[in-house]
This record gives C-alpha cells, sequence and structure tokens, in this order.
C-alpha cells in the first residue's frame, strides 16, 4: 500500500512538472491582467478577459515562432486545417500574436474576438482528435520549446479561451 501511495505521489508530481511552463504563462497572464484592472481602477468583467485574452495569444505565440519548424510539423499532426495547408501552420503563431495585440490595443474587438472563438473552436476539435490519436503525443500549445504531452489539458486550454471569446461577445452584444 505505500508503495502505491508513493508512485501515486511521484506520477502527480512528475504531471505538475509537465505542465509547470503553461502554470507558470498562466499566473504571469493572471498577474498582468490584475495589473490592468488596478491600474484601469475598474472590475469590469469584459476588458479584463481582453487583456488575459490578449497577453495569453501573445505569450504562447511568440514562444511558437522560436522554433516555428517544428511547431508547424508538431501543429500539422493534429489540426484538420495545418494537416491540408502547411502555410496556415507557419502563419497560426502569428494570427495568434496579432489577435493578443488587437485585443490589448482594443482593435476591432467584436471582429478579432469572433476570429478568436472560431480558431479555439477549430483548436478544440483538433486537440480532441489528437487525444484520441495515440499516435499523437505532443501538443503545439507551447510551440515545440517546452514538450507539453497533448492531453485533456490542452484541450481545456482551447475551450477556456473559446469561453473567454464568448464572455466577451456577450458583453459587447447586450
Amino acid at each position: 500500500m505505500l508503495i502505491f501511495c508513493y508512485n501515486v505521489l511521484m506520477a502527480k508530481k512528475l504531471a505538475l512538472k509537465r505542465y509547470r511552463p503553461l502554470i507558470v504563462i498562466f499566473l504571469v497572464v493572471l498577474a498582468f491582467t490584475g495589473y490592468k484592472m488596478f491600474a484601469r481602477a475598474s472590475l469590469e468583467v469584459a476588458p479584463a478577459v481582453l487583456d488575459f485574452m490578449g497577453a495569453f495569444f501573445i505569450v504562447v505565440g511568440a514562444i511558437k515562432v522560436y522554433e516555428i519548424d517544428s511547431f508547424a510539423k508538431t501543429f500539422a499532426k493534429y489540426d484538420e486545417i495545418a494537416k491540408h495547408a502547411k502555410l496556415y501552420a507557419y502563419m497560426y503563431p502569428f494570427i495568434e500574436i496579432s489577435i493578443g495585440l488587437a485585443m490589448l490595443f482594443n482593435f476591432e474587438v467584436l471582429v478579432v474576438t469572433w476570429v478568436a472563438l472560431c480558431l479555439m473552436l477549430i483548436d478544440s476539435v483538433g486537440s480532441y482528435q489528437g487525444i484520441k490519436n495515440p499516435a499523437v503525443r505532443t501538443s503545439a500549445t507551447l510551440g515545440t520549446v517546452f514538450r507539453i504531452p497533448l492531453t485533456w489539458v490542452t484541450l481545456g486550454e482551447d475551450v477556456l479561451i473559446a469561453g473567454l471569446a464568448v464572455i466577451t461577445l456577450f458583453y459587447y452584444y447586450r
């Protein structure tokens, strides 16, 4: 029994270690969002959500650019569009960075949010299919700089950002 408990603890520690870069990025983006809310002296949800999504898109897009060839190959293994359009896999990090900048600068918020929602829904489908395919092991969420396994965490990140986009659209259309 003691050995079983030890193995469970070690497995959880390893899982946490694998996702450490994603956790750190999430916390940094959250801190940035909190700072922006403090600087605005506002607790409004929509601007905070835009700040969070914008910063997240910029950071993860920039990481993907660092090893773009490797990212494009990994991404094409499970993204439906990237499988058929290699150029899309190479453009994807720049699309994310552009979305992030537009959100942080409040440029065409509705259009950009719709684009982000569509992008994340497409990513969600690809992530789900990749999870079901045992041949796909690595997520392209943080490029290939950080080797994060393609698991439900990847899908959760896609769905989280899609959900934040829905919140933003709800706020602006009400």
